[in-house]
C-alpha cells in the first residue's frame, strides 16, 4: 500500500485542510492520488475530459473507476442512474465492504436521486469524493458524512454486478497496493 504521507507537503498543506491529521493513517492506492486535491466544480459532467483540472462527485466516481479499476462507467450514468441501476452495471448491497463500493449520500429529507452525492469507498471507513464543503476532491471518514447536513443520510450502497465485480475488481483489490 502506498501511504498518503508520500505526497509532497506543499500539495497537502495547500489543498487538504481537513486531512492534515488523517494523512498519515489512510492507505490509498497511487492510482487514486491524482484525484485528491482536484478543485470541485459542480457543472462538470462524467463525460468531461479526464484530464480536466476540476471534478464533481459524479466525474470523480467515473475517474476513480477508470484509474484504479480500469472500468469505464458509461457517461450517462450520473447520480440518479447509478442510484437506480439494478441490472446494467450496479447492484444494491447492504453495507460498504469492498474498495470501489459507491456510497450514495443526501440530506435526510431529500428523495430526488439527481441531487444525491456519490463517493468511492477506499476501505477502513474512508471515502473519496469531490465536494462543495472542501471545494475539492478529498477523503472523509464515514462519520464526517453523517455529521454534515447535506450528506447526513446514507441513501444506498452500490457495487458492480457480480459478473463484473468478480472478474474485474476482486483481482485488482486483492493484490497489495
Amino acid at each position: 500500500t502506498l501511504w498518503l504521507y508520500i505526497i509532497g507537503a506543499a500539495k497537502l498543506f495547500a489543498n487538504l485542510p481537513y486531512l492534515y491529521f488523517m494523512l498519515f493513517l489512510i492507505p490509498m492506492h497511487h492510482d487514486l492520488l491524482s484525484l485528491v486535491g482536484r478543485p470541485y466544480r459542480y457543472e462538470n459532467s462524467p463525460g468531461v475530459d479526464p484530464h480536466s483540472e476540476a471534478s464533481n462527485c459524479q466525474q470523480s466516481i467515473h475517474l476513480a473507476y477508470l484509474h484504479r479499476l480500469g472500468i469505464t462507467i458509461p457517461s450517462g450514468m450520473w447520480s440518479k442512474e447509478i442510484h437506480d441501476d439494478e441490472t446494467f452495471i450496479f447492484q444494491t448491497v447492504t453495507q460498504l465492504k469492498y474498495e470501489g463500493d459507491i456510497a450514495i449520500f443526501g440530506p435526510t429529507n431529500q428523495s430526488n436521486a439527481r441531487l444525491f452525492h456519490l463517493t468511492y469507498y477506499l476501505g477502513e471507513g474512508n471515502l473519496l469524493h469531490a465536494n462543495i464543503v472542501d471545494k475539492q476532491v478529498s477523503v472523509w471518514p464515514l462519520a464526517k458524512f453523517l455529521q454534515t447536513p447535506r450528506y447526513a443520510e446514507l441513501k444506498r450502497v452500490k457495487r458492480l454486478q457480480p459478473h463484473l465485480f468478480n472478474t474485474q475488481v476482486l483481482p485488482i483489490i486483492s493484490k497489495s497496493c
